[in-house]
């Protein structure tokens, strides 16, 4: 949870970067025309966010693997086989 705020927080701080730079250009208003803002600014809160949700994945798997009956999980079920 700590890594998606702090992600929360990169990607307010690039939006904010992105208005200005929109209302320095004149294209705050025009929707389809593309803001002169580098992709790089963009990579921080992407990278954050691919932290947080490997993070999330391994307690979700680990929770999973914890609530399932031993009939279910596959290296139990494996030595059930081989007997």
């Amino acid at each position: 949870m700590f890594v998606s705020i702090i992600c929360a927080v990169v990607a307010a701080i690039v939006g904010t970067k992105r208005l200005e730079t929109a209302m320095e250009s004149g294209l705050d208003d025009e929707l389809k025309e593309t803001i002169p803002m580098s992709f790089w600014w963009s990579v921080p809160q992407y990278s954050l966010m691919g932290m947080a949700v490997v993070f999330t994945m391994v307690g979700l798997r680990e929770s999973f693997y914890d609530q399932a009956p031993n009939e279910l999980k596959s290296i139990n079920g494996i030595r059930e086989f081989t007997r």
